[in-house]
């Protein structure tokens, strides 16, 4: 076949791509190879002797090009004397003139693969003179992770960069936070995204198989060059791209089953029965004076009654809530080219049941991005994406908590046989009527145009659209919501995102006399987002089987339905310029200024530099004899500052409602109070960095960073005789600072093995450093956040223990504990002091009213109280009692290759900090009769005088046992946990060939595999994406451990 004849097939081939638009095409072969042609065959091995998988062996004469199998091997059909270039990630290139049939290859390592590209903004450059503290991350590395989210799959690989998973429901994102919280605002703590050029809010719409890189720019060098949003970090993923081989299909399968990953105990009818006899004795004895007029003596009867049909069940409740979950997924692509073009079609199909009934999650996503090279001087790229999603959940804020303190003897279902919905806890069973689901429309537009001006000056030109349409849907059935079936109620939520945006700038690069490297990116963007949300909000329609809003329209919440429309507007200059003298010095410098349309005029523009510095010591003379060991040292330092504008579009006005309707006119009512001096929220940081690599096998990464962030945006609590609840200001100050540690490498490299481990760790320190007037304040009457202290202080009553006796209420003048005497169970009116005789004045702690605490009551620690006040517990008393950020964090990878055989394993922790278990202490608060408190509860509530005792009385009175929040419910959160692990398998390619295939995996995997924890909820690993309110376990949807079969299949 001719040169010319195949151009035109590869033609063809793209005409129906463009004009069918689907995920398979008809892959053909070229036949008809000329009597001259050679089929040259060969081995591709590394200087250890193993054979390298993957290595791409292109005709330089023609668009031709294969790979090589599991064992190294190739096969290509060429001209004699053609010329063939052998590339693969971390080895050195090699063009290679064919003279015989027979050729194999031996590969030498890329030192620390210095030449990869890294993607740094608005450009790339090589790793080896990155400046800044940058990671990247292959899509293959992700990929193998075998999870749904491109987030869930980075957890444990970058060092300082903390994901936790808001929840373990199908659909729901992951929360990430890099180098410590540096902000208040909730909408600002996660990075910048940018996808393919496109900046975004979130990537949940982006399928992971669809990735070839990510990146995380974690320091102000890197991150500045983005201004805006940038201060918590930047995020840059590149999706796969076409090349210019013939075209190449590959396909992904796999199928999964999923359970609980951990149960927690459950209270047996018996435990009940004997619990609520023992509360009973206490309501006629100890608690005679003290239990409420409404205890109720009639329900204990009741539920104590064996004969009864109503409670006489034996339910396990988790057994009925949760229940096996799958998971199907299937990833194609298509994607080829030739030397003018290339092109690259992504489509793949999630369809996930969750392990709680009614939970589930579908999603698709198609991509499809090329490039086009209309002329010399000319580069055309197109990236456009959609996908479609939608979540079926649950009110999991209420759901579990609801179900899990349902009396376990209560019946599931009437006498009659109906289901029985809402009586003295939700029925599991019933929330299948439940209606809870959201529908999501994303869809990305972006179109590029590079033009070569000169040979050193390069003008890229780029506009992108994108849109995001949520629409929500819910409704709860009237014997859901009470027993008496008397009321139901249901929403419909619409929001609209549209974001256009502008890009244009230069790029400039020149060697001169081959030492002094130039480069520098100057251009300027606009940026235009609009929000539309349409709330339509109905209750007591006449039928339960009708969600629409229609059946609604008769009854509509008038308080909750509105529409709204926002919009805001940004324009950005930008700048850098890189001096680079043969990979040795390094310097660079960033510029940006943003103008945003969220702030006045006086304040509009914010201006973001910073200045990067890298020494490689290793290129000096003085290490000219240490190449054996070291192969590269870099030394690298930052200094720059990023900002953030996650406020709303108009808090510096002052915004007008509409307020109630008065002889038929609508009036206008103040809404929210604004500051015209509001300005931006600015992070500067420092950075200093050692990059290192060993025996040309061992990469060392250190960092030491310190973040200062001031002008922190906030909502700033008002006094309520303003009439308003809260002003958005600039409050106050903030630092991070800590240390990031990796080492990876190739620990064995020979005989057919290749095992590779990553290790990395990080530690971070944050501080409030200043507040608005000094003024403390409480969050969610949980979390202080005071001058000095630390975001996820718990502020709460320290729990001492459990009174056994009345008499135990017993201290000496200077508060420290005695001990009663009693024999024969009587007291004998004299107190220890540590086992010695106390003759001295005894003090009780008393409440407000000045009446001492019983036996039975939690002994509160009061000590830090001034002299005057201690021995009297109120809301002083009230101290820091736990932090929920962890001290250290990190991850471990390995990944072991044996010839056909590949095993990846991976683990996550994170050690020190503490979780408030909110879910425990509300059942164990024992403010409702109906309530089932903990088995743990149960077994060790304190019910008359002697009793030793974990928990207080049963029944709680105006002693308030139940404060919030109690320290005995602030619990260690380490944890370590088994994250992945994957065992595949590589059909060799003898049998391969038989098949028509180039490769052929199957695999097996599992995630969330183990987990090593102290903590006694569900999970340790807890999120709720808030800067503020951290480390509280509401009982929110459980995560699942999940095991998995698959294959992967390349045409």
């Amino acid at each position: 076949m001719t040169r010319s004849h195949y151009y035109v097939k590869v033609q063809v081939i793209m005409k129906r791509l463009k004009l069918v638009f689907t995920l398979f095409v008809v892959l053909f072969a070229v036949t008809g190879i000329t009597a001259q042609n050679l089929n040259v065959t060969g081995v591709v091995k590394d200087t250890q002797g193993e054979p390298l998988i993957g290595v791409t062996i292109r005709d330089l004469n023609a668009n031709s090009g294969v790979v090589t199998n599991i064992d190294g091997e190739y096969s290509i059909s060429i001209p004699k004397g053609t010329k063939l270039l052998f590339s693969y990630v971390g080895m050195k290139s090699q063009t290679i003139e064919v003279t015989q049939v027979k050729l194999d290859v031996v590969m030498e390592f890329e030192s620390e693969q210095l030449d990869e590209l890294v993607v740094v903004g608005y450009e790339t450059m090589r790793k080896r003179d990155i400046t800044g503290s940058v990671v990247s991350v292959s899509g293959n590395d992700i990929n193998s992770k075998m999870t749904t989210s491109a987030l869930d799959a980075l957890k444990g690989q970058v060092a300082g960069v903390q994901i936790s998973a808001s929840s373990g429901q199908p659909g729901e994102a992951s929360s990430i936070n890099i180098r410590g919280i540096a902000t208040f605002s909730d909408n600002a703590v996660g990075p910048l995204y940018i996808v393919d050029g496109v900046q975004m809010d979130d990537i949940n719409a982006i399928n992971p198989a669809d990735i070839e890189s990510l990146e995380v720019l974690k320091d102000a060098a890197s991150a500045s060059i983005y201004g805006s949003r940038s201060a918590n970090g930047v995020i840059i993923i590149t999706t796969k791209q076409g090349t210019k081989l013939k075209p190449m299909i590959d396909i992904r399968y796999s199928h999964s089953i999923s359970n609980l990953s951990h149960r927690l105990e459950q209270i047996t009818p018996q435990l009940l029965r004997n619990y609520l006899a023992r509360r009973l004795e206490y309501a006629n004895n100890e608690g005679k004076d003290y239990v409420p007029i409404s205890f109720p003596y009639t329900d204990i009867a009741l539920l104590t009654d064996t004969t009864n049909f109503m409670f006489n069940s034996n339910n396990d409740y988790q057994k009925l809530a949760f229940k096996t979950g799958n998971r199907d997924q299937i990833d194609a692509s298509i994607g080829g080219g030739a030397d003018n073009m290339n092109y690259q079609l992504n489509a793949g199909y999630l369809s996930e049941k969750g392990i709680i009934h009614n939970t589930s999650y579908d999603r698709l996503t198609t991509r499809l991005n090329s490039e086009y090279k209309a002329t010399k001087k000319l580069n055309l790229i197109s990236r456009n994406s959609f996908s479609y999603s939608k979540k079926k959940g649950i009110d999991e804020f209420n759901y579990l908590n609801n179900v899990m303190r349902r009396l376990p003897t209560l019946s599931l279902y009437y006498p009659d046989g109906s289901l029985i919905g809402n009586l003295w806890g939700i029925n599991p069973l019933s929330y299948k009527y439940a209606t809870n689901f959201s529908t999501n429309y994303n869809a990305t537009i972006f179109q590029a145009l590079n033009v070569d001006l000169t040979n050193h000056l390069k003008f890229t030109s780029n506009i992108s659209a994108r849109a995001d349409l949520s629409k929500q849907v819910a409704m709860t059935p009237s014997f859901i919501l009470n027993a008496q079936q008397t009321t139901n109620n249901a929403r419909a939520i619409n929001i609209l995102n549209t974001k256009w945006s502008n890009e244009n700038y230069f790029n400039y690069y020149r060697v001169l006399k081959g030492k002094h490297h130039l480069s520098s990116v100057v251009g300027f963007s606009m940026d235009k987002w609009n929000r539309e949300v349409e709330r339509i909000y109905g209750k007591d329609s006449p039928s339960d089987d009708i969600y629409t809003m229609n059946a609604f329209v008769g009854n509509l919440d008038l308080n909750n339905t509105n529409s709204l429309k926002e919009g805001n507007a940004m324009m950005s200059y930008f700048f850098r310029g890189t001096y680079n003298y043969l990979s040795r010095y390094i310097i660079s410098i960033n510029y940006r200024a943003d103008g945003s349309s969220r702030f006045s005029n006086n304040t509009r523009w914010g201006h973001f530099p910073s200045l990067s510095i890298a020494w490689r010591v290793s290129d000096e003379k003085i290490f000219a004899n240490t190449k054996e060991v070291f192969d590269d040292i870099k030394i690298r330092s930052s200094i720059g500052k990023t900002g953030n504008q996650s406020i709303g579009n108009y808090d510096y006005m002052m915004l007008y409602d509409v307020g109630g309707v008065y002889d038929d006119i609508v009036s206008l009512t103040p809404y929210s109070l604004g500051l015209s001096n509001l300005k931006w929220e600015e992070t500067s940081q420092f950075n200093i960095g050692l990059d290192m690599r060993l025996f040309d096998r061992i990469n060392l990464t250190f960092d030491y960073y310190n973040k200062y962030t001031e002008d922190l945006l906030t909502n700033y609590q008002l006094p309520k005789e303003i009439g308003f609840n809260s002003i958005r200001r600039n409050i106050g100050s903030i630092s991070n600072k800590g240390f990031e540690f990796l080492i990876n490498g190739d620990l064995i490299r020979t005989g057919g093995w290749l095992w590779n481990m990553s290790f990395n760790i990080a530690k971070n320190d944050n501080k409030i450093i200043e507040l608005s007037d000094g003024k403390p304040y409480l969050v969610n009457s949980t979390w202080l956040v005071q001058e000095g202290g630390k975001i996820g202080d718990f502020y709460g009553y320290k729990n001492l223990g459990v009174f056994q006796y009345d008499e135990s209420n017993a201290f000496t003048e200077d508060w420290q504990r005695l001990t009663p005497v009693f024999e024969n169970e009587v007291f004998q009116n004299r107190y220890l002091l540590n086992g010695v005789a106390y003759n001295g004045n005894v003090h009780k702690k008393t409440l407000p009213n000045g009446e001492p605490f019983r036996g039975g009551d939690i002994d509160w620690d009061n000590s830090h109280e001034a002299e005057g006040e201690k021995g009297v517990i109120n809301d002083k008393d009230r101290q820091i009692i736990g932090n929920a950020q962890p001290k250290l964090y990190g991850g471990l990878n390995s990944s072991l290759d044996y010839k056909s055989f590949s095993l990846l394993v991976s683990f996550y922790y994170s050690l020190g900090g503490e979780l408030y278990n909110q879910a425990l202490a509300t059942i164990n608060s024992n403010d409702n009769a109906n309530v089932m408190p903990s088995p743990d509860f149960v077994r060790n509530t304190w019910i008359e005088q002697g009793d030793v005792a974990k928990y207080p009385r049963p029944v709680a009175d105006y002693f308030q046992n139940n404060r919030t929040v109690d320290s005995y419910y602030i619990e260690d959160a380490s944890y370590i946990r088994l994250q992945n692990v994957r065992l595949g398998y590589s059909l060799p390619s003898s049998l391969s060939k038989k098949i028509s295939l180039r490769n052929l995996e199957l695999f097996v995997y599992c995630n969330n595999v183990l987990t090593w924890t102290k903590y006694s909820g569900f999970d340790p690993e807890v999120s709720s994406g808030s800067a503020l309110e951290i480390g509280m376990d509401t009982n929110r949807y459980p995560k699942k451990r999940e095991f998995g079969i698959g294959t992967s299949i390349r045409f």
